[in-house]
């Protein structure tokens, strides 16, 4: 499968052929608002995989909707990104696309796309998304499948900027041992409007996660609580902040310190 790399694609296509498997379909990402900024985008990926005299035969082709070129291949990746290399065939430029499975299984039914790099007039293009997939033919002398990627993209590679502007620890009464976090958090993207989705981590020793906060916000403020029950004697919890836009442009805040009250 193109899912891991060429070194392994044509095992995960030899299990997708033996076990006559059809990946099943992830919903369309949303579009952002307007530039507002990202449009919606779909790109169709074929590939096929041959046995020929113990020698294995890979190849694979595209056709895409704008911003992107109209068709090309796939190439192996040469990006320091890694992922799939998509070149086009009127040499305008290229994209090299990540991708993430959902579930460690051998068809990866449900994965997530990012464009991680862009070369030639597609050099800022970035974006996210899903990724459905559908096996047109399986038998011992090899495999033919659709992928399917849909998403949003823009020509933006800024991420967000995040800012924690306070921080404050109160201990409870009950349950004993709690402490509730009243944080405040500055999100911006550099595109008016765009939607900025955040996790906020609190963890304590050894990194264990004591809680977390997912949320996605299109004003420029915002307030979070979260209740921790930590270790007896631990007298510190540590915050991570991370932020990202819809086309995948991602910043991260390290770990922040903040002492809790005896």
């Amino acid at each position: 499968m193109t899912l891991y790399g060429r070194s392994s694609r044509w095992v995960v296509a030899l299990a997708l052929g033996l076990a006559g498997l059809i990946g099943v379909g992830a919903a369309m990402v949303p579009g952002a608002p307007a530039r507002t900024a990202a449009s919606a985008f779909e790109l169709t990926l074929e590939e096929a995989l041959t046995f020929e005299d113990e020698v294995v035969n890979y190849q694979g082709t595209f056709t895409s909707g704008a911003p992107f070129c109209g068709r090309g291949t796939m190439v192996d990746p040469v990006s320091p990104h890694g992922g799939l290399q998509l070149a086009c065939d009127d040499d305008s430029g290229s994209l090299t696309v990540s991708i993430a499975p959902v579930s460690q299984v051998a068809s990866p039914r449900n994965a997530t796309w990012r464009i991680v790099d862009g070369s030639g007039s597609y050099a800022g293009l970035r974006g996210k998304g899903s990724l459905r997939q559908e096996v047109l033919r399986s038998d011992p002398s090899g495999s033919a499948w659709r992928s399917t990627f849909q998403g949003v993209v823009d020509r933006d590679v800024v991420a967000p900027t995040v800012t924690l502007s306070s921080a404050t620890a109160t201990k409870l009464r009950r349950p004993a041992g709690t402490y509730e976090l009243k944080l405040g958090i500055a999100l911006r993207d550099d595109v008016m409007d765009n939607p900025v989705s955040y996790t906020v981590l609190a963890r304590g020793p050894g990194l264990r996660e004591l809680a977390r906060s997912v949320g996605t916000t299109r004003t420029e403020a915002v307030s979070i609580k979260l209740r921790v029950r930590p270790l007896v004697k631990a007298r510190i919890v540590r915050l991570q902040i991370s932020a990202e836009d819809p086309v995948g442009n991602k910043v991260s805040i390290w770990p922040r310190d903040l002492r809790l009250p005896r």
